[in-house]
């Protein structure tokens, strides 16, 4: 767990002496609807996407805790916004209007305001 998502990572050894980590699975934080601990030991990932992935540890509890903790402080100060999608206006702004839609590119950072100006 870190400040971009979940990874489901397999630890292996090259050597004696030297490990490999190897990126099994990435989620980002957008990407996760809801995190459940059933029985103890089984932690389920609920995707927006409808999947859900289960994950069979001792620590499930502390896991779920510290994903939803990353969550809550994503969302409390965020005033910006990352685009996971493009989206270009077909407003054609007449004579002395300005354009009143805004486009942006996927991955543009758009900040909110509280109110118009």
């Amino acid at each position: 767990v870190s400040h971009s998502g979940v990874r489901f990572m397999r630890r292996e050894a090259e050597s004696a002496f030297k490990d490999c980590l190897h990126v099994l699975r990435e989620f980002r934080f957008r990407d996760i609807q809801s995190v459940e601990v059933e029985p103890r030991t089984v932690l389920h990932i609920s995707l927006h996407g409808g999947s859900s992935i289960p994950l069979y540890t001792p620590r499930a509890k502390q896991i779920q805790q510290m994903i939803q903790e990353w969550i809550k402080d994503l969302e409390k100060d965020s005033s910006y916004v990352r685009a996971t999608r493009s989206y270009i206006t077909r407003d054609v702004p007449s004579k002395g209007q300005e354009e009143k839609l805004l486009s942006f590119q996927s991955g543009d950072v758009i900040k909110l305001l509280k109110e118009l100006r």
